[in-house]
């Protein structure tokens, strides 16, 4: 008996360790993007997508459904964001100012 519950406790711990790992290691290869990649056409598409919704003050998230790939993606979310926050914080200094 007391096997049995040794033998599902270190299951439950490997299992669950396995989780942990690979849900970390997943996340941070996602988002990592080198200065390279930020030439490519998904962040040049992204920052005239992020433009052009800021200026219809349109929604903020990033319509990445066009790329396939997660390093585009990411690289278009990053363009997207860059342009819209630009632009807005642009508009803010200009209405503080006058």
């Amino acid at each position: 008996m007391k096997k049995q519950v040794l033998l599902t406790l270190s299951l439950m711990l490997l299992v669950a360790g396995s989780a942990l790992y690979i849900g970390i290691r997943s996340d941070s290869a996602a988002t990592v993007i080198s200065a390279p990649s930020l030439d490519t056409s998904a962040f040049r598409d992204g920052l005239f997508q992020g433009k052009l919704s800021a200026q219809r003050n349109a929604r903020r998230r990033a319509p990445v459904g066009r790329w396939s790939t997660k390093t585009d993606r990411a690289a278009f979310t990053t363009g997207f964001e860059e342009a819209y926050r630009s632009l807005i914080l642009n508009e803010l200094a200009r209405e503080i100012s006058h």
